[in-house]
């Protein structure tokens, strides 16, 4: 009873914070893709972009093993952080490679779109916010820049009915 009562409080110190959990998940298991995952997440979330990538591009290197949804997330994540970080090519590489793993990853798709939007390719932007609602009717986000697309190429009233159908949605945005 006091070995485990030691361990127990041993283990809280590994606990304390997000990023103390998670550097211990890479300590004690340095091959797990999710510990270099989540810990990429955590500075990420804190504005620690280029150590984020780091954690990502390790967890990449791994294999996914029996939870196959991590990598094509990891990718997505990076691709944003290089969005963020205006790098668009990698950015670009990053976002195709998270459909590639899973072509049914609307977010991935709402992003690839808004950067098409940015660069004023709005057919391309409004065929990427076309798959993402394909995959994910109820998103917001990709309802509307599909609306913005449409707008910029002056289909107003289809533009209307799609800003009509994201207000439905969320009314208080």
């Amino acid at each position: 009873l006091l070995s485990y009562g030691h361990s127990t409080f041993i283990r809280n110190f590994a606990w304390k914070t997000d990023e103390t959990l998670w550097l211990d998940a890479v300590e004690k298991n340095p091959y797990l893709p999710r510990a270099h995952h989540n810990l990429g997440k955590y500075y990420d979330e804190i504005g620690l972009k280029r150590i984020a990538l780091e954690h990502y591009r390790k967890a990449l290197q791994l294999p996914e093993g029996p939870n196959r949804h991590s990598h094509y997330i990891t990718s997505y994540n990076m691709g944003v952080i290089y969005k963020s970080l205006r790098d668009d090519n990698n950015a670009r590489k990053y976002l195709f490679e998270s459909v590639e793993l899973e072509p049914r990853f609307s977010p991935a798709y709402t992003s690839l779109g808004i950067m098409s939007i940015e660069e004023e390719q709005n057919e391309n932007a409004l065929n990427y916010f076309i798959l993402a609602l394909t995959h994910d009717i109820s998103s917001q986000k990709a309802r509307n820049y599909t609306g913005l697309a449409l707008l910029r190429m002056k289909q107003n009233e289809e533009a209307i009915r799609q800003f009509e159908k994201a207000l439905k949605a969320n009314p208080y945005d």
